[in-house]
């Protein structure tokens, strides 16, 4: 009998064992873009900045996140979970923005009300220099990194292969002469960067001289040439898949590291 209840539990056992490994067999692969948003929005909800600054924004990427994670959940489409993952990241990339943007508004709030008769004048000017700021960085989508902060201009602002700037794009590269103008110790680093699309050799050439196209731009417009570097990477450093048509549009860029007061590009290159 013994033997009987013993030879039971082995054979229950083993059935257990072939199941959880024909279930583990047919589980899912993870979807890559969205472990990272889910990552991403994982730390804006432990930032306790994000939280109190930007509680509507945040709501949106947790939103953006939840679309994606149902959609990978009904579907498995991973194209469309991709893009959809896209989108959770920027947004999540948004939050963290307006929270940093509106503890500066509040900050520049208290300079206002504390500022006295004596320091009227100066304190002043401050608020108005970093009011300007605030407005001229939404266009270029700023990250502060520890190479600096990081501009990054997309692939729109360029025709297909090609390295001349559109007309359309100027006006945001003007903001961003004002601001070197006025912040004559910040030197700017130029970085192409492509899609995998085409040979090594040509995109490489094709990033270096929409890098270059930047620069021209900015010395045509008052900025001493030996402030500014250029570099072109090329496919070398993408930023998104280049599996997905959104993935490789997001890596078409050219990104402009505003370095900090006495740094030089030897100091941040890659």
């Amino acid at each position: 009998m013994k033997n009987k209840k013993l030879m039971n539990k082995v054979l229950l056992i083993a059935g257990l064992t072939a199941m959880y490994g024909m279930l583990s067999g047919c589980a899912t692969p993870p979807n890559a873009a969205l472990d990272e948003a889910r990552s991403d929005i994982a730390n804006l909800r432990s930032d306790s900045v994000v939280a109190s600054k930007a509680p509507v924004a945040l709501y949106d990427a947790e939103k953006a996140l939840k679309q994606a994670e149902n959609t990978w959940s009904d579907t498995e489409d991973e194209e469309e979970v991709s893009h959809l993952s896209y989108l959770a990241k920027r947004k999540a990339e948004i939050a963290k923005y307006t929270a940093e943007r509106n503890m500066a508004e509040e900050q520049l709030t208290a300079l206002k009300e504390d500022r006295d008769k004596m320091m009227l004048q100066s304190k002043t000017e401050k608020v108005r220099s970093l009011e300007e700021e605030l407005m001229k960085m939404k266009e270029f989508d700023p990250r502060k990194t520890n190479r600096g902060l990081v501009l990054t201009l997309g692939d729109v602002l360029f025709a297909t292969g090609k390295a001349e700037l559109n007309s359309g794009s100027q006006n945001n590269l003007y903001q961003l002469t004002t601001f070197l103008r006025e912040n004559p110790d910040r030197n700017i680093l130029i970085e192409g960067h492509t899609d995998s699309v085409g040979s090594e050799d040509m995109n490489l050439r094709l990033s270096l001289r929409r890098a270059d196209s930047v620069a021209n731009f900015l010395a045509a417009n008052g900025i001493e040439r030996s402030r500014i570097a250029t570099k072109g990477y090329g496919e070398a450093y993408p930023k998104d898949s280049n599996d997905t048509v959104t993935g490789r549009q997001y890596n078409r860029r050219v990104e402009l590291i505003v370095l900090d007061p006495g740094k030089t590009a030897d100091d941040v290159r890659r």
